[in-house]
């Protein structure tokens, strides 16, 4: 996952939410996969979000952390750099429970629509 790939997914979303609210966890572990890779000052300002935001936002949004029903977020992935190149960019999200999974293959322009609509039933 690259940053240009989050800012866009945030960009998304800002566009798309109907009320100001808190930033989607689906958003927040995508920043997770960032933080490894990237300078904290650079992540903050390519996202719009502030220090302590980002810090508080990682904290609560373990990518371990486990929802009521018993899912989390399993696997993640995005294309490999040569099929980048492809007009339309997919990515797969596979969430595993105790008795069953859900994987998705999804244009990653549409991620920020997706998540919000997958964490509602979590």
């Amino acid at each position: 996952m690259t940053l240009e790939e989050v800012r866009e997914a945030f960009e998304l979303w800002r566009a798309s939410r109907l009320k100001r609210g808190p930033i989607p966890e689906s958003l927040w572990l995508m920043v997770q996969e960032l933080r490894p890779h990237y300078k904290k000052s650079r992540i903050t300002k390519a996202l719009r979000i502030n220090g302590a935001q980002l810090e508080l936002g990682c904290q609560k949004h373990s990518a371990d952390k486990k929802t009521s029903d018993g899912f989390a977020i399993g696997h993640f992935s995005h294309p490999s750099s040569n099929m980048m190149q492809q007009t339309y960019q997919r990515c797969e999200l596979t969430l595993t429970g105790l008795h069953r999974s859900l994987q998705m293959n999804i244009e990653l322009s549409q991620l920020a629509h997706v998540l919000p609509l997958v964490e509602r039933y979590l």
